[in-house]
């Protein structure tokens, strides 16, 4: 992911504007088309959002409560693939 995001713009322009990227974080409109149009801001952009996911530094503001919800939903989401493999009838069994 490191990398994807250093070096490939294209694929973190993808990122950016084609998942929920946008929805979660705060980012101002006109700081939104530079980057749509500037290699050196996507790559700004790229380097704060690496910032906060490895080292967990607030280079990025979440929009008022999408923190809390993004977390809840990966949350639940763990808890469904735990509650499927812990089903008895799941289990692989040994000779």
């Amino acid at each position: 992911m490191f990398f994807k995001m250093s070096f490939d713009t294209d694929y973190f322009r993808a990122f950016v504007f084609n998942s929920t990227f946008l929805e979660l974080y705060d980012i101002p409109a006109e700081r939104i088309e530079k980057v749509r149009t500037d290699d050196t801001e996507l790559l700004k952009l790229s380097y704060e959002w690496l910032r906060q996911a490895i080292f967990a530094e607030d280079t990025l503001k979440f929009k008022d409560g999408r923190w809390r919800s993004a977390r809840n939903s990966r949350r639940n989401d763990a808890e469904g693939v735990r509650e499927q493999t812990e089903r008895p009838d799941r289990r692989y069994r040994l000779g």
